[in-house]
């Protein structure tokens, strides 16, 4: 990634679609098409399939253990 590049999370209906190496700028040339498009560089909790409520990801569940 160049410098001015970051991680942006694609986010539709709450749920994390894409996420994109791009710079600020295109980040918010393609926002208004979505209904978030998250600056994520870092943040492991932003995942593809992942969940996106009030400005922010949603850790992921942990692992069940299938043990008895």
């Amino acid at each position: 990634m160049k410098k001015t590049e970051q991680l942006f999370a694609i986010v539709s209906g709450g749920i994390v679609q894409n996420i994109i190496v791009a710079d600020k700028s295109f980040a918010d040339l393609i926002a208004p098409d979505y209904d978030a498009v998250a600056e994520c560089t870092g943040n492991p909790d932003a995942y593809i399939g992942g969940e996106y409520v009030n400005g922010a990801f949603v850790p992921r569940p942990e692992p069940v253990s299938d043990a008895a």
